[in-house]
């Protein structure tokens, strides 16, 4: 399962790179790639340098895979970045979505859903 995940991401990079943010159809690849310093830190990566991220990229997916994890509803790149940091955020693109779309869909609108239920909890409680 992990070395499926590795090679989505690869292939990620490969067709994306550093520029495109991107939401995957599994979470717990947004929790690796976080675990390891971001989407724009492996993506710029040298070669010799994500070989070794590899490894580590399977031990920690692994320990990630199938449990619930508190994961990024997509990882954000160098463009997005930019943007929202001058207050452009009408000129922030919209994200590539990797593997099967539907399921990164109901996913990341399941966590938005969930985000909004607990906002809107702790604002009756005041």
């Amino acid at each position: 399962m992990a070395i499926f995940a590795l090679q989505k991401v690869r292939g990620a990079i490969q067709r994306h790179g550093a520029y495109s943010s991107v939401v995957f159809d599994d979470p717990a690849i947004h929790s690796t790639i976080e675990a390891l310093g971001g989407w724009v830190k492996i993506c710029s990566m040298p070669e010799e340098e994500f070989k070794w991220a590899e490894k580590d990229f399977m031990k920690i997916y692994q320990a990630f895979s199938g449990k619930s994890v508190k994961a990024p509803i997509k990882l954000i790149a160098i463009i997005e970045q930019q943007n929202s940091a001058r207050g452009f955020f009408d000129h922030v693109p919209k994200p590539v979505y990797i593997g099967d779309k539907n399921k990164a869909l109901a996913w990341v609108e399941g966590e938005a859903s969930q985000k909004i239920l607990v906002e809107s909890l702790l604002t009756t409680e005041n």
